[in-house]
């Protein structure tokens, strides 16, 4: 019971001083986030809950890609369309970010020093110390 509690301090510590920081800030005060995708999508929204492998709940979400429409033969290639759809609830699993930056227009004026981006690499967070795999947690911080 001792070591549960001093193993969810310490990640709480991590998460909030470590690159996990950006999430955790994003949760605690409820700013938006903006994160790139490995199928070249982006989503803008609010972080509700994640865990050590970046998966996340996410709120009030805009995704937003790009499209090339398709031409008939012999015509001049097309020119790319911006797409975006709005989606209120979702799920994303932590091995298709990429990166995670804060809105700067949505900043909190208290986290001004705050680590501006938080670098995925696979499925794991790129850190000096990389023992993520124990195990999969979310922290649900309302």
């Amino acid at each position: 019971m001792a070591d549960e509690n001093q193993a969810g301090k310490k990640e709480e510590e991590e998460f909030s001083t470590g690159p996990l920081s950006v999430l955790m800030i994003s949760v605690k005060n409820n700013t938006q986030v903006l994160i790139n995708c490995r199928n070249n999508k982006k989503l803008l929204g609010r972080v509700r809950a994640f865990d050590r492998h970046c998966n996340m709940v996410l709120e009030n979400v805009r995704e937003m890609w790009t499209e090339v429409p398709k031409t008939g033969k012999g015509k001049k290639k097309a020119l790319p369309v911006n797409k975006d759809r709005f989606i209120s609830k979702m799920f994303l699993r932590g091995d298709s970010v990429i990166i995670v930056l804060r809105n700067p227009n949505d900043r909190p004026t208290s986290q001004l020093a705050a680590i501006p981006f938080l670098w995925v690499h696979g499925s794991h967070v790129s850190v000096e110390n990389c023992s993520l795999c124990m195990f999969w947690r979310i922290n649900w911080l309302s």
